[in-house]
């Protein structure tokens, strides 16, 4: 009976997954591709999220000199700007940023992890390993329903960055900082914003609607998130714009060779 039930199981996934998905344009890193979603009319990929941010997190032998190199970028849009923008991560200058009207912010915006834990969570966490652990937990516990199965509007799913940057050291001469994304293997627990995960619009329908599986993307999203902060650090050093990507095409689906 477990075996018949898990048969079903799998062929009920493949039949929205096991095809053959043709994206036609190379994956560039640092754009965002809710437009590339929206033009082809919610149809084989859905980016339906544009809330993109980072934690950055300093080692303690990180001194006043490299925070202050690194900089901020807080996404505030508007005339005043500026002045929430600096350093490396200077979303002004040295990024690709873009509106998100979800948010009311230009993304991708970055937090410091140090001043959230001490003016919002009051030095709850010992670090931000023990935020994120908290929030998976929350999430092991939530139902995900069979036809409402992303969860975005999730508050702890919202409250997980897409990366979190550790810098010990960076200058003139040296950019020392360690990168991670969300890697759990539950596609619900990441955002569909194209960092990590696409959805897929499945069953003929568009959008939302038909959003029932996603890709997840661990191992480009990592990439991407150190490749970020190269081409941010490149810029400000050099005032030269690099523009990187990867993609695989066709994309094909094997379902039944990974369970």
């Amino acid at each position: 009976m477990l075996a018949l039930v898990g048969q079903v199981g799998q062929d009920d996934v493949g039949s929205l997954v096991d095809h053959e998905i043709f994206i036609p344009i190379p994956y560039f890193f640092g754009f965002d591709y809710r437009p590339f979603s929206n033009l082809l009319g919610g149809q084989g990929i859905v980016v339906s999220n544009c809330d993109k941010w980072f934690y950055n997190d300093f080692t303690k032998d990180a001194t006043e000199a490299t925070k202050t190199y690194w900089g901020t970028n807080t996404g505030d849009w508007g005339p005043g700007n500026s002045t929430t923008n600096s350093g490396i991560i200077n979303g002004n200058k040295n990024l690709m940023s873009f509106p998100c009207s979800q948010v009311e912010k230009m993304t991708p915006y970055f937090k410091d992890w140090n001043q959230d834990n001490k003016n919002i969570f009051y030095n709850k966490y010992e670090d931000v390993d023990a935020l994120l652990y908290e929030k998976l937990t929350n999430l092991a516990l939530t139902e995900i329903k069979y036809v409402d199965r992303n969860l975005d509007y999730n508050e702890d799913v919202k409250a997980m960055p897409d990366a979190v940057f550790t810098v010990n050291e960076a200058n003139e001469h040296r950019l020392d900082f360690d990168t991670k994304v969300n890697d759990h293997h539950l596609w619900q627990y990441h955002r569909s914003n194209g960092f990590t995960k696409i959805g897929l619009a499945s069953s003929g329908k568009k959008g939302e609607e038909g959003f029932h599986a996603a890709i997840l993307r661990i191992n480009e999203g990592n990439v991407e998130g150190t490749s970020l902060i190269n081409k941010a650090y490149i810029k400000h050093q050099f005032n030269t714009t690099v523009v990187t990507g990867m993609n695989q095409y066709p994309f094909k689906f094997d379902l039944p060779g990974v369970i």
